[in-house]
């Protein structure tokens, strides 16, 4: 005998409650950054996917910003870069130590880190081929 109950139908209302990234964790994360606890730092984005903090990192103000990855121990993660917008990823991949740099890449999915390459300046592919030149292109 079939299912006599009917299937709901879709309801995107609900959606919202799907982005993991809210006004109020942005909130807590601002009043973490400013009172320098990591722990709380930590325990925020440990629940976010990569595309959320690559969407927190954005939307930070510059020196929050620094705060935020000083918090974060190691910086951010490969993963993130992968999400970030282009001028940001930029900007932060320039400022990065090339051991950092390097582990960026490496942690990275291959063809994410080809498309990352890519958008290299010379100063920072000749950086990173410093610390990796058993590499291949």
């Amino acid at each position: 005998m079939a299912n006599s109950t009917p299937t709901p139908a879709f309801d995107d209302t609900g959606l919202e409650g799907l982005y993991v990234l809210t006004d109020a964790i942005i909130q807590g994360v601002l009043a973490a950054v400013g009172a320098g606890s990591g722990e709380a730092v930590g325990w925020l984005v440990s629940a976010l996917h990569p595309t959320d903090v690559a969407d927190l990192t954005e939307c930070l103000p510059t020196a929050q910003r620094n705060g935020l990855e000083k918090l974060l121990g190691g910086g951010l993660g490969p993963d993130v870069f992968a999400y970030l917008g282009a001028s940001l990823r930029d900007d932060l991949i320039y400022g990065l130590h090339p051991s950092k740099l390097a582990k960026v890449a490496a942690g990275l999915e291959s063809d994410e880190a080809v498309g990352l390459s890519k958008c290299w300046t010379p100063t920072i592919s000749r950086r990173y081929w410093t610390v990796c030149p058993s590499a291949t292109a």
